[in-house]
């Protein structure tokens, strides 16, 4: 889908080459293409031979397949909805007592107006957004990193020590499973890296 495609995206591109839709988007040409058989087929081939007839004659399949597209769509829209929202409100909420009068209802207003203006660009394409995006993102990452990198040489460069792969081991011997559940907290500390990392590939 000139590299802007996703869950429905792939589904049709299935669709193109195997008589597996249960949604009416197939066209005249994508018979020829789903009939198209090479001479002499390579082991890849076969295989991929093999799932599209298996697929083409079994409902169930097809059934599964489509279930899910919809639910892996769903999951997309779910997320590209709920950390938008909550990424903009918790940075917009840390002008809450360094601006005077900026209350709860200016956080409310302030995060859908950019919301709004980031939805509104995004319809551009995100290689377009991330072309506006990487020059924020390498200052960003910059900033971090310098600020990182002063705070170990003028506080305590013991703390590399942390990178020590030994220590995890010795957290899970001495803390057992509930090593396991400090572990997902220290997950949630990276949520969002990799929003971050996709927008690098920009």
């Amino acid at each position: 889908d000139n590299g802007e495609g996703g869950t429905f995206a792939l589904y049709s591109l299935i669709c193109r080459y195997a008589k597996v839709s249960l949604l009416p988007n197939q066209q005249r040409v994508d018979e020829d293409i789903s009939s198209f058989r090479l001479k002499l087929p390579t082991p890849e081939l076969e295989r991929a031979l093999f799932v599209k007839d298996c697929l083409e004659k079994k409902p169930l399949f097809k059934n599964i397949l489509l279930f899910l597209v919809l639910m892996g769509t769903s999951m997309v829209i779910g997320d590209g909805i709920l950390t938008p929202s909550m990424s903009v409100m918790s940075a917009v909420s840390g002008l809450q007592g360094q601006v005077a009068g900026f209350d709860t209802d200016a956080v409310v207003i302030v995060s859908i107006l950019v919301l709004l203006l980031l939805f509104s660009v995004q319809r551009f394409g995100t290689g377009k957004v991330g072309i506006m995006f990487a020059p924020v993102l390498a200052l960003w990452f910059l900033n971090l990193g310098s600020i990182g990198i002063y705070n170990i040489i003028k506080y305590d460069t013991s703390v590399v020590r942390a990178l020590n792969p030994m220590y995890i081991y010795y957290f899970f011997k001495m803390n057992g499973i509930k090593a396991w559940s400090a572990l997902g907290g220290c997950v949630l500390c990276i949520t969002g890296a990799e929003a971050m990392f996709a927008d690098l590939g920009h």
